[in-house]
């Protein structure tokens, strides 16, 4: 391609590409991909962990509505709202 030539590319086609670059080391320096790659098994341990506490919810359909059921027993996040279910008094 010379100077002038245009290459339109979605996004999706620039982040795989920039992806690809990484993988094979011609993107980053040494400390770049260490962070890099400590970063993306950080990622990685997060949506795990996000992935076991969503298991512990269990989805309902009661007469048309849809309803999770949640473990009492540990706070959990839903949409984006971090829910905490406290005993009754008199409940232990």
């Amino acid at each position: 391609f010379g100077r002038d030539d245009k290459i339109f590319l979605s996004w999706k086609e620039v982040a795989n590409r920039i992806g690809d670059l990484i993988d094979e080391e011609k993107y980053l320096g040494e400390e770049e991909i260490k962070e890099y790659r400590e970063k993306q098994e950080a990622k990685r341990k997060a949506e795990e962990e996000k992935s076991k506490r969503l298991s512990s919810l269990i989805g309902r359909v009661i007469n048309g509505a849809k309803y999770i059921l949640i473990r009492a027993d540990e706070g959990v996040e839903v949409n984006g709202v971090q829910i905490f279910i406290t005993p009754e008094d008199g409940e232990a």
